[in-house]
């Protein structure tokens, strides 16, 4: 708008710079008001995308910990299951210790029972050998004797010949 300084016929010059001058306050308020919100916004906007970023980062990470989690549950399990296993195959191990032990026990036992039993055989077998040449040592005494009184008896009887 192209603005007059001359007054017109009802003086209207005067109020038309005023007018003027009011509204290029206005505006200049307007503008000033206009940029700091436009300040403002930018410094929302770059806030907002470093929350996106950060948000990004965060579920990123998150995704990662869940995997890590999932990865950590499948590795319990697994460890689970192999303790089990274990624990199954070191009770059956030690149950066959156990049947083996007794089964080595049962068969010392018997041993012992078959030592203990030829040891008492072999003992009545030397009395009866001790009780036998007893008596064949008293039948050869016997013997001996009845030899030597034969022969006496016989020396006798030669003696008595002529």
């Amino acid at each position: 708008a192209v603005v007059s300084t001359q007054s017109g016929p009802y003086g209207r010059g005067s109020k038309n710079k005023e007018e003027i001058k009011a509204k290029s306050d206005h505006y200049t308020k307007k503008l000033k008001t206009m940029e700091q919100e436009m300040k403002r916004l930018k410094s929302a906007q770059r806030e907002h995308d470093r929350l996106v970023r950060t948000n990004k980062n965060n579920e990123k990470t998150l995704k990662q910990m869940q995997n890590e989690l999932t990865q950590m549950k499948k590795n319990k399990v697994k460890l689970m299951r192999q303790l089990k296993e274990d624990t199954a195959k070191n009770k059956k191990l030690e149950l066959k210790k156990q049947q083996e032990i007794i089964k080595l026990q049962r068969e010392k036992q018997k041993q012992v029972t078959t030592i203990k039993k030829l040891q008492m055989e072999q003992k009545t077998k030397d009395m009866v050998l001790k009780r036998k040449q007893e008596e064949i040592k008293m039948m050869k005494k016997q013997k001996n004797t009845m030899s030597i009184k034969k022969e006496k008896s016989s020396n006798c009887d030669s003696a008595l010949i002529p």
